[in-house]
């Protein structure tokens, strides 16, 4: 029924647009009188149906594309109203009868401004199962090069998400069977859930459709980055295969989104690809190899490959002695931690060791753990470090404090409930 009447008050729309001057004339004067009453204003709209629907989301189309309506000869009488007051209008309408609104003139290609209204609109009011209508007026003829509908399909999902996570489904069946134009926008629109849980949708949706692959990949790097202490292990796990595709834009993508989580297990084939053909996939390789180890070799997969032989050798072959050093006397643990302050292979094991120091008794060895961490630590080492800066000697509260703001970036004063402020900010809310 309802769409019915949505149908019959489209025929106010003719292409003059120059009847029901009357009718548009009294609504005009009507939401100028009732702009700073809501309660009113909702219930004089309600009393004249659809058709007072229709003719606010035209208004409304004719400011986000103003032109149109001028190339036509006419603006609707409400055009003077201002975009404020007919948008509050919009929002004063009985929410059903606005979706059914907009779908009706997106499938119609009412106005090129329609496919922006609806969005606009989707934003503030729109629930999960909406998300199709959003897709549809992205996809629209009238929204084929406009530039502000992708923005805007963006923020329209994102808003979706933070109120309603039942639309991540819907995100999903898009992205999956939809139009390739709008995995961009709903991709980068998962921003909106905690980083964690985007992180680990992007990684089960990244091997099931495969032009996804790069944009589900640059997403989990820029969460990753934003949000190091959310990276999980199957995360890494899922973008590493990657770094063997055909296609050499999806394996710079790859390369990048591993250095990018610091995925220490894809140090041997990020190497190989020193030797590969295309030059971007050389280059991406080479600063992931750098981001993860905190070398500086140059370009070259014979100095890296030497370089990573002798540290694989090592870490079988002699770091297991310095971990057992780690719980000596104390001589024999600052040994341990002058050697593999030196070391950059496999940073996340000897980080881990290294951790264990930070409660030692003797206060040199805490700050010397410290320091040692500075170079080769990462964000699981965090929380002990912020936890030193409650040390009651001031060597390795400093120490902590160089070290934390080496590992995270930030500056921080040396106060534990700010740093701790910060590591939230860094997993998102986990």
């Amino acid at each position: 029924m309802l769409k019915e009447a949505i149908a019959a008050a489209l025929t106010l729309l003719p292409s003059s647009w120059t009847s029901h001057v009357d009718f548009d004339r009294e609504l005009r004067d009507l939401l100028a009188d009732r702009a700073g009453e809501p309660a009113l204003l909702r219930a004089e709209l309600r009393a004249r149906g659809p058709a007072a629907a229709v003719r606010i989301l035209a208004a409304m189309d004719e400011h986000e594309v103003p032109g149109v309506a001028l190339l036509r000869g006419a603006r609707s009488a409400l055009h003077g109203l201002g975009y404020d007051v007919l948008h509050a209008s919009a929002l004063a309408l009985d929410r059903d009868l606005v979706i059914a609104a907009l779908s009706e003139r997106v499938r119609q290609e009412s106005h090129p401004g329609a496919p922006r209204t609806a969005l606009r609109l989707l934003a503030e009011i729109g629930r999960a199962r909406d998300l199709g209508l959003a897709v549809r007026a992205a996809t629209s003829r009238g929204a084929a090069a406009d530039s502000h509908v992708p923005v805007a399909l963006e923020r329209a999902t994102r808003l979706l998400l933070e109120r309603d996570r039942a639309a991540l489904a819907e995100v999903e069946s898009r992205l999956l069977q939809g139009p390739a134009e709008v995995a961009g926008p709903l991709v980068r629109a998962t921003d909106a859930l905690d980083p964690a849980d985007a992180l680990d949708w992007c990684a089960r949706l990244v091997n099931r459709r495969s032009e996804l692959g790069a944009l589900l990949l640059a997403q989990m790097a820029r969460i990753g980055e934003a949000h190091p202490d959310a990276v999980a292990d199957s995360v890494r796990d899922a973008a590493r295969p990657f770094l063997g595709a055909a296609d050499p834009a999806l394996v710079k993508q790859a390369a990048l989104t591993a250095g990018k989580l610091e995925d220490h297990d894809a140090l041997e084939p990020l190497i190989a690809l020193l030797d590969h053909e295309d030059p971007g996939v050389r280059a991406s390789a080479h600063w992931a190899l750098k981001q993860v180890t905190g070398m500086r070799f140059p370009e070259e997969s014979r100095r890296w490959t030497a370089w990573y032989r002798a540290e694989a050798r090592w870490f079988e072959d002699e770091a297991p002695e310095l971990f057992a050093e780690l719980d000596a006397p104390d001589p024999r643990i600052l040994h341990a931690l002058n050697e593999l302050a030196r070391r950059r292979y496999q940073r996340p094991t000897l980080a881990g060791e290294v951790e264990r120091v930070l409660d030692h008794d003797n206060a040199r060895i805490r700050k010397m753990g410290c320091s040692v961490l500075r170079g080769i630590g990462g964000s699981a080492e965090l929380p002990a470090l912020v936890r030193r800066l409650d040390d009651e000697n001031p060597d390795v509260v400093r120490e902590a404090w160089q070290a934390l703001k080496s590992l995270t970036g930030h500056d921080t004063p040396a106060d534990a409930a700010a740093w701790r402020e910060v590591l939230a900010a860094r997993g998102g809310s986990r």
